[in-house]
């Protein structure tokens, strides 16, 4: 309904926020993570990649329900389906499956080239944004089943890859 937030505040964790007034946004909670730098939500959980690893947060509560660790860098999270679609840096493209929250768990790594810092999905697939200074990649990754994802192609960049975002289905 565009009136949640989660923020992630670096050192400090996560805020939870109450935007349904945009010209006036509430700090509703400090959650303790942990430094988290990457955060998603979908329906009534955020995801958020900490030091600690995957904290999955009860939107409801503003509270932590779980921590799956890991070991990764905190770049880039999106959640779909049932599924938080990692990137973690040097450790590749990592599939957790959150359903249900409280017993999520690692479901497969995928190594990529470079360090992966971006990842987005659209339909099958899993886009990832690589780089390794001074050059990186874009890596396509099947997601049908999530447990069987695989790299099905990849391009050379001229420079690093940092975010990546996709239109449309």
């Amino acid at each position: 309904d565009g009136d949640r937030l989660l923020l992630a505040n670096g050192e400090s964790g996560v805020l939870a926020m109450d935007v349904s007034a945009p010209e006036s946004p509430l700090v509703t909670n400090a959650i303790n993570t942990g430094p988290c730098y990457a955060v998603d939500i979908d329906g009534n959980y955020g995801y958020a990649l900490t030091y600690n690893g995957l904290a999955i947060i009860d939107m409801t509560t503003q509270s932590v329900v779980n921590i799956v660790n890991f070991e990764g860098s905190l770049h880039d999270i999106v959640v779909s389906s049932g599924y938080a679609y990692v990137a973690a840096g040097l450790f590749g493209f990592m599939i957790f499956d959150v359903d249900p929250p409280g017993s999520a768990s690692l479901l497969i790594t995928v190594p990529t080239t470079q360090d992966a810092r971006g990842v987005d999905i659209a339909g099958n697939y899993a886009f990832i944004a690589e780089g390794n200074w001074p050059t990186g990649m874009m890596s396509v990754v099947d997601i049908n089943p999530p447990g069987s994802a695989s790299v099905v192609d990849s391009i050379d960049l001229t420079a690093q890859g940092y975010d990546i975002k996709i239109s449309g289905d």
